[in-house]
């Protein structure tokens, strides 16, 4: 059983801005309106970085630092787990272009973020971060690999970790192999029970071998945002923790599994 407490949430997705303008509409006192996603401009980034910077990077680095900057703290000292079930897409569609043309011209920009660890790599160098981090995906399990990675890490290592989980819909056609309903970020900033008095919650992380029972929501709006984005499978966890009250989520990994997660406010 990994025991972990969340200190804050950063959240960025259309008609949810932030965590704060979450809260009401994820505990049903207020109804969900998908709208225009705007994404802030990322504190840390320099101008020049922002201009070179894909929505991808940008809505990962603003959903962490909303996490951050709710702590009170920054992310010099923090390990990391970022998780994205297709990474920035954007970048891979115009790279595959550029090989399509005569002469190749493919943008060494393009090349040096097609990694799936670029967002990291940008964020440890803006933070200036030393800390271990890692990036991961998988698929439509993406969110609770990320969970469970960063909730053990905690567990094992006694640090706080900060889990920032990204997709953005790919552009035709690679849309066609990895349809998405809507861009998504969200951040959680996680610590050890018992270091920090004004958590959120505590989350007790157990996985098991079975798919069933994994956890939809009432709103069809939210339902379909979380099934139309991995990274959006967190929904059901984000609204446990915004009712205030004790519960459990179950949460689809792996296929034929699931992570259990019980929830005290």
């Amino acid at each position: 059983m990994i025991r972990c407490d969340i200190r804050s949430i950063g959240l960025i997705c259309p008609g949810l801005p932030s965590w704060r303008d979450a809260v009401p509409v994820l505990t049903g006192r207020a109804a969900y309106l998908p709208g225009a996603l705007e994404i802030p401009d990322p504190k840390l980034l320099s101008p020049s970085e922002r201009r070179r910077s894909t929505a991808f990077t940008k809505l990962a680095m603003a959903a962490g630092e909303a996490a951050l900057a709710d702590a009170g703290t920054d992310g010099h000292s923090l390990t990391s787990v970022f998780a994205s079930g297709s990474g920035d897409m954007d970048v891979i569609d115009k790279i595959c272009t550029s090989l399509m043309e005569p002469d190749r011209p493919i943008s060494p920009t393009h090349f040096h973020n097609s990694v799936h660890n670029a967002t990291a790599g940008h964020w440890a160098i803006a933070a200036r971060c030393r800390e271990p981090s890692i990036s991961l995906s998988a698929h439509d399990s993406t969110f609770a690999a990320g969970l469970l990675e960063a909730g053990a890490t905690v567990s094992v290592d006694h640090v706080s970790v900060l889990l920032i989980a990204c997709d953005v819909p790919p552009p035709f056609p690679l849309a066609e192999k990895q349809p998405m309903l809507a861009a998504f970020a969200v951040a959680l900033l996680l610590s050890p029970p018992g270091t920090w008095a004004g958590r959120l919650a505590r989350l007790r992380i157990a996985a098991e071998g079975s798919a069933a029972g994994e956890d939809r929501l009432s709103d069809p709006g939210l339902e379909a945002l979380r099934t139309g984005n991995p990274s959006a499978r967190s929904l059901p966890l984000l609204a446990a923790i915004a009712g205030s009250s004790a519960g459990e989520v179950s949460i689809g990994s792996d296929p034929g599994a699931r992570l259990r997660v019980a929830v005290e406010p």
